[in-house]
């Protein structure tokens, strides 16, 4: 009895740290992206401000 408990407690904290790597990378991920996009946006937004190509509409 004392072995079975032993042993589940190894492969749920083996199993707990690889689930927890692998959201923390997801995580790190998918914040990358949501900068990525964000400074796309703003690149972009800028450069058609600058070039003055934007519509009259839109100002």
């Amino acid at each position: 009895m004392f072995v079975k408990l032993l042993f589940q407690t190894n492969t749920t904290t083996i199993t707990d740290d690889f689930f927890m790597e692998v959201m923390l990378r997801n995580n790190k991920r998918i914040f990358l992206s949501f900068l990525s996009i964000l400074t796309l946006a703003n690149v972009a937004t800028l450069s058609i401000k600058i070039s003055e190509k934007g519509s009259d509409y839109l100002t």
